[in-house]
């Protein structure tokens, strides 16, 4: 069995590593012009979210995970637009089956100002970089789910704009996922498995 993880929890992916399965990580070390955790692409939160990615990936010690690093190779696609009129065209935007508007309107609604009616002729540059990215992430991830062919993909929440073009991958290639998801615990944690 082939299973990719875009995050390693240390329980979930336990299971497949005992069984000797075969395990890919996705990982970036700061390609990514915005993610849910650095919007602004700030270095010291690269360095730090990098710092314990290593950590948690030398603690499980297996030789069967495979480390999977998003290249440096992000572009301005010309489909999309430099501007968008308001957070409902946002929201509707999409390439092919890429939602890419869609999670960049909930990770931008989170991470900006917590405002539902984000104001997207403010904030154009932020916007068109979050839906620029979202694309890059569909592209890369439709290649590496194509080379690979696993079995399952694991997920972080699924909602935000570097992950919900992951699922629409799956979706798109009939590929089972399951969202992690984790609340007011450090202890203790959620996988929804597609529906």
């Amino acid at each position: 069995h082939r299973d990719l993880h875009s995050f390693p929890t240390r329980r979930s992916s336990d299971l497949y590593l005992l069984k000797n399965d075969e395990v890919f990580v996705v990982h970036c070390k700061g390609e990514l012009t915005s993610c849910f955790a650095n919007p602004n692409h700030k270095e010291h939160i690269c360095v730090i979210c990098k710092s314990i990615f290593t950590h948690g990936i030398n603690l499980l010690q297996n030789p069967n995970i495979n480390i999977i690093e998003i290249p440096f190779e992000q572009e301005r696609y010309p489909e999309i637009p430099l501007l968008f009129d308001d957070i409902d065209a946002l929201k509707k935007f999409k390439i092919g089956n890429a939602e890419i508007g869609l999670g960049a309107a909930s990770s931008l609604i989170s991470t900006l100002n917590k405002e539902h009616n984000l104001d997207t002729v403010k904030y154009k540059d932020i916007v068109y970089n979050e839906v620029n990215n979202s694309y890059y992430v569909y592209l890369f991830f439709k290649k590496v789910i194509l080379e690979l062919k696993p079995d399952r993909v694991y997920l972080f929440n699924g909602r935000f704009s570097t992950i919900l073009p992951a699922i629409n991958v799956c979706e798109e290639l009939n590929i089972m996922y399951y969202t992690h998801e984790r609340g007011g615990s450090l202890n203790k944690y959620w996988i929804g498995k597609q529906t």
